[in-house]
């Protein structure tokens, strides 16, 4: 009752208010009532005060959603970055694939490469191997300064046979690296083996052990009675008699150093064998080869005569080593 009371007298107080735009025109006059006054001050309040707050309220909104527009970034931005990393990675895993791929394939063909390589090694020490078995043991009993004797030889063809495959001793290996450093060995091995073969070969070759001709002998090497004079003297090598032009064949491969006539000789060939090796073919009635020419074990190198100081058709056959003269029977084969 007592505020409708207040709100009553305030109604009834007036704000009279004038407005005199100028000395020539009327004076404007209104009256406004104390309540409308203060109603429209507060409601000014009221108005002004919930614009104040939602502007406060929108600053606020406005800050955090700022706020949360960066963190967002920042998760975008975080997110681009290990987008990319991964992407990075990605790539630089398709590459190693890649690179594994063309590892895999190179080694695979070295692989391959290098068993054929030891395949075609083996099938060249067992080819080896069978020509030594088939010379039999007088050829292998003379060894080289640098070679492997018969022994030797013999017992890595028995290994040879008792060991298992190298194929199969791969496939009890597992690493790349062991796989490789075994086929290297063993090629090395079979290169060694087949190098050391070679070079008896080439020596056996070399070596003077052929017969120069079938026939037989007349006077050995070493002291004798001279058909001549009567006297004793020393014979240098070995007479083998047979038909005049039966053909006469160097007892080993070398080179021909000499081709002439030589005093008591006659016609003669000097052939120097390596290995310091060198064999006398003398009383010749024909040579028929030249200095310089190479020959091989075997080669028809001249014709039987009695040219010189000879008593009837054989070959004077000397055999000398390292400059000294040996007796013939210690190198050839049937005498």
């Amino acid at each position: 009752m007592k505020l409708l009371e207040e709100l009553k007298k305030m109604r009834s107080y007036k704000f009279s208010i004038m407005i005199i735009p100028d000395a020539n025109n009327k004076v404007i006059h209104f009256n406004l009532s104390k309540l409308l006054v203060y109603s429209f001050l507060v409601t000014t309040l009221l108005v002004n005060g919930y614009f104040i707050t939602k502007n406060l309220y929108l600053e606020a909104l406005n800050d955090y959603l700022c706020t949360t527009n960066e963190s967002l970034q920042d998760e975008i931005t975080y997110r681009d970055d290990k987008i990319e990393k991964l992407y990075a990675v990605s790539t630089e895993k398709e590459d190693e694939m890649d690179r594994l791929k063309k590892s895999l394939n190179s080694s695979a063909l070295y692989f391959e490469e290098k068993l054929n390589e030891l395949h075609n090694l083996e099938g060249e020490v067992n080819v080896l191997l069978s020509m030594i078995n088939d010379r039999g043991d007088t050829a292998l009993s003379i060894p080289i300064s640098r070679s492997i004797d018969q022994t030797t030889l013999l017992a890595i063809n028995e290994e040879k046979i008792q060991e298992p495959s190298v194929i199969d001793e791969i496939k009890t290996i597992t690493t790349e690296d062991e796989i490789s450093e075994m086929i290297s060995e063993q090629i090395h091995k079979y290169r060694d083996l087949i190098d050391e073969v070679s070079s008896q070969f080439d020596f056996l070759e070399a070596y003077p052990d052929f017969s120069p001709v079938k026939g037989y002998v007349t006077s050995n090497y070493g002291y004798r009675r001279d058909p001549f004079t009567g006297l004793t003297s020393f014979h240098r090598g070995l007479d083998i008699a047979a038909s005049k032009g039966t053909e006469i064949h160097a007892a080993g491969s070398g080179v021909v150093t000499y081709v002439g006539y030589k005093g008591n000789y006659g016609y003669m060939i000097l052939i120097s064998h390596g290995y310091g090796y060198e064999t006398v073919y003398a009383h010749n009635t024909k040579n028929l080869v030249e200095v310089g020419q190479q020959v091989a074990k075997g080669d028809v190198i001249a014709l039987l005569g009695s040219s010189g100081r000879s008593t009837g058709p054989h070959v004077h056959f000397e055999v000398q080593l390292d400059g000294k003269q040996i007796n013939p029977r210690k190198t050839l084969a049937d005498y």
